[in-house]
């Protein structure tokens, strides 16, 4: 249950920054979120369905969506919180970054090159094709 409570702790302080930048207020952050944790679920779902990773019970609270741990969920969604916030504290003279990250999927990123560097470690592995595949899933595949 540690897992559990430092879950909430997270998503709580980054709804906390969030709302002092007035995100809480705004359809777009929630709809981002939803989007976000609905893509989660999915990825999540199959990636624990094969076998690539699993989470040990021992420090879940047991509450799931599909295959995913709700500990999961509240980890992704104060990530995607903080970064949203991040992005708005940029200067403006970086606003075009913010636009390219924002316009490359940047959330995906996690989902997408993570799983691919994961599986060439679990077999042992590791090779060029692993470190393109990777580097191929951080930016190219998200513009």
């Amino acid at each position: 249950m540690e897992y559990t409570f430092a879950a909430l702790g997270a998503f709580a302080l980054a709804l906390l920054l969030a709302g002092w930048r007035r995100h809480l207020s705004q359809r777009a952050f929630w709809l981002g979120l939803a989007a976000f944790l609905a893509l989660t679920v999915v990825s999540d779902s199959a990636l624990i369905s094969t076998g690539v990773f699993g989470f040990g019970a021992r420090y879940l609270s047991g509450v799931r969506a599909g295959r995913a741990p709700i500990e999961d969920l509240l980890y992704g969604g104060a990530l995607y919180a903080v970064a949203v916030t991040a992005f708005e504290l940029r200067p403006a003279s970086w606003r075009w970054l913010t636009d390219l990250f924002r316009a490359s999927r940047p959330f995906s990123w996690i989902n997408a090159a993570l799983p691919c560097l994961a599986c060439g470690f679990a077999t042992g592995r590791p090779t060029l094709a692993l470190a393109v595949g990777t580097v191929y899933f951080l930016a190219p595949y998200n513009l």
